[in-house]
């Protein structure tokens, strides 16, 4: 029972994640002309990145932020807040991938842009959304049981929960490598095509 209600928030953080890819995707022609043009110099800065074939500055700059997000979920789980923040930080987060991805396909054409994703960009993407995914459905069972304790109902396994959801984020800090460690093999594997 427990861990059924757990997998089911955790797919309702993946849904709200992909929601804010698809809009991220389909609104990226509404952004403002300076939120447009940020965007494309960040997609224009990883695309050279990855076609450099830096290997410590990719690995670096994945894990870096990779670790801002995990840690931002943390401070979230321990916030009142984080009950209506985390699910919001997720759709922006999918957001944000999504304009990254319509951007791809327009600075290099859609053709291109589907086999760099594919090929490049695709499996870190999704390794590094689904570690953020786990620590963000932990961490908002931790913040409602904050938010229940502030009616004066503190949940019996809210002590154990915050400890967890510790242990967690630092063992998901440790995995965030494994999406860093693909990101630099699959871009000095297939950076060369392109």
């Amino acid at each position: 029972m427990h861990r059924r209600r757990a997998n089911r928030l955790a797919c309702g953080m993946g849904a709200l994640y992909l929601a804010g890819l698809a809009a991220g995707a389909v609104c990226v022609s509404f952004l403002s002309e300076k939120l447009l043009a940020y965007a494309a110099y960040f997609t224009q800065f990883n695309l050279n990145l990855h076609k450099t074939g830096n290997q410590p500055l990719i690995f670096s700059t994945s894990f870096l932020s990779l670790f801002v997000q995990l840690t931002l979920v943390l401070m979230l789980g321990f916030c009142v807040l984080g009950c209506g923040l985390i699910p919001l930080f997720l759709v922006v987060k999918g957001a944000g991938t999504g304009c990254f991805f319509a951007l791809l396909y327009t600075q290099v054409g859609t053709v291109k842009g589907l086999f760099l994703q594919a090929l490049i960009f695709w499996l870190p993407e999704v390794l590094g959304s689904l570690i953020v995914i786990l620590l963000s459905a932990f961490a908002l069972r931790v913040s409602l049981g904050l938010a229940q304790g502030c009616t004066g109902q503190f949940p019996p396994a809210l002590r154990q929960s915050s400890k967890r959801l510790v242990h967690r984020y630092l063992a998901l800090c440790f995995a965030a490598m494994v999406p860093c460690a693909s990101s630099v093999a699959l871009s000095l594997w297939f950076a060369g095509i392109f």
